[in-house]
C-alpha cells in the first residue's frame, strides 16, 4: 500500500531533516505513518501493541534528527532505556489512514528524561468540516533513563543535555498545542 502524496511530500522533508514548527512555535519531531495489513486486528483497527513501536522508532527518529543515532550514543558510552509508559488510547488508528507521530523532549534532568509523544490522524486533502481537523488518537508519556554500555544508570552531562535541548518543548506548551 502506497503513502498519500501527503504523506510522501511530508516523508521527503522529513528526510532532508525538516522539524515543524507549530502554530504558537511548539517544535515536534514528526514521523509519518501509514498502517500496514499486519499492524491490524480483526475489528481492521492497529493492534495496542503497535503504537509502542511506532513511538519507538519516532524517538529514534528524532534522535537522529540531531545527529545523536543510537550507533553515537554508544560510541559516547552511553545508552538512553525506557523506564516508564504511560499509554492513552483515544481513539483507533485504522487501515488507510494516514498518520504522524509527534515526538518531543518535555523534561530534561541529571539522568532521566521525558518525551511526550502523540499519534496523529492527518486530514485528507479532500476533506471538509470536522473531517479536516487533525485527530489525536493516542498519546504516551515516556520516561527515559541514561546508562553507560554495561546498563548502570549514569548521569547525562552537559554535552548529552545540550543535545536533547534541540527537541525540548515547554510541557505546558506541548499540552496546549495537543487541543489544537
Amino acid at each position: 500500500m502506497r503513502p498519500s502524496k501527503q504523506a510522501q511530500s511530508l516523508h521527503v522533508a522529513l528526510s532532508e531533516g525538516f522539524r515543524l514548527f507549530g502554530n504558537n512555535g511548539v517544535v515536534a519531531h514528526l514521523l509519518p505513518i501509514r498502517p500496514r495489513f499486519g499492524e491490524l486486528d480483526p475489528y481492521n483497527h492497529v493492534n495496542h501493541s503497535v503504537y509502542l513501536a511506532w513511538f519507538e522508532a519516532a524517538r529514534c527518529e528524532a534522535l537522529e534528527s540531531i545527529d545523536l543515532a543510537l550507533h553515537t550514543l554508544a560510541v559516547r558510552g552511553l545508552q538512553i532505556v525506557v523506564t516508564d509508559v504511560i499509554v492513552k488510547y483515544r481513539r483507533p488508528a485504522r487501515a488507510g489512514d494516514d498518520l504522524l507521530v509527534e515526538t518531543a523532549v518535555t523534561e530534561i534532568g541529571g539522568i532521566t528524561s521525558t518525551w511526550s509523544q502523540r499519534l496523529i490522524r492527518t486530514p485528507r486533502p479532500e476533506a471538509s468540516g470536522d473531517e479536516a481537523r487533525r485527530e489525536v488518537l493516542c498519546e504516551a508519556e515516556v520516561r527515559a533513563g541514561v546508562c553507560d554500555l554495561d546498563g548502570r544508570p549514569t548521569r547525562a552531562g552537559a554535552s548529552l543535555k545540550s543535545d536533547l535541548i534541540r527537541l525540548f518543548v515547554d510541557p505546558e506548551r506541548w499540552r496546549t498545542e495537543a487541543s489544537k
